[in-house]
């Protein structure tokens, strides 16, 4: 007997997600899934629906966002094939401007079934709470950046207004003098205490996350290379 392939569109939320199922072959039936809350025991609960009494293999798809990848490491888990896609490769009509739930999980499936769906890589539970710490304080990347713009263009205390009128440009040399003197007076103690701090931190992060990563993958290949007793 030959196994029926089913492909799943789901449309994650925080709340709930709606589901899409099309059966196999070019013109396969595209039906509803029905929603269910955002929790895994309902969403094994609806796998174990859709695939029922009957030998069914289950591809499963939705689209990567700030739900992250919990449901893909379970569903994989539990030997059902789910990936996850990127927003912004997949596929879109022109003039369909009209979304809701039950469409997005309905074109998810059809483009799974089709295979025209770009997968993105699924990182491991570490590696997703390590970017979400990360992410929390990615800002001190570009805090460096906005310190040094915000007192790089700041006009200074008795400085005159910039301008592009012509007589601007015939400054004695001791003008230039004096404004660079100035600037180096003026510079305060907190500019160059946010940028390297700012820096500092991010750097810290940075080598933090590929450290760890490092370390998972050095002993999942020494696991894997060591002889089974």
């Amino acid at each position: 007997m030959t196994k029926t392939e089913l492909y799943i569109g789901l449309d994650v939320h925080k709340e709930t997600i709606t589901g899409a199922v099309a059966e196999g072959g070019r013109t396969g039936e595209v039906r509803q899934a029905g929603t269910i809350t955002n929790d895994l025991h309902a969403v094994e609960k609806l796998m174990r629906r859709i695939r029922g009494d009957q030998e069914r293999t289950l591809h499963v798809c939705y689209e990567a966002g700030p739900c992250g990848f919990v449901i893909a490491r379970r569903l994989n888990q539990l030997g059902i094939d789910c990936t996850v896609v990127a927003p912004s490769l997949i596929p879109k009509k022109p003039g369909d401007k009209i979304k809701t739930d039950r469409r997005d999980a309905e074109k998810l499936a059809r483009l799974l079934r089709a295979g025209d769906l770009s997968p993105v890589y699924v990182p491991e539970a570490t590696d997703e709470a390590s970017r979400g710490e990360f992410k929390k304080c990615g800002g001190t990347g570009n805090d460096a950046k906005a310190h040094e713009y915000q007192h790089t263009n700041r006009r200074e205390p008795n400085h005159p207004a910039r301008s592009s009128a012509s007589h601007l440009l015939s400054l004695p040399a001791a003008k230039e003098s004096y404004e660079k003197t100035v600037q180096r007076i003026i510079l305060p103690v907190d500019k160059t205490a946010a940028i390297s701090t700012s820096a500092v931190r991010y750097r810290w992060l940075a080598e933090m996350v590929d450290r760890n990563a490092r370390e998972r993958r050095r002993s999942a290949c020494s696991s894997a290379s060591r002889p089974r007793a």
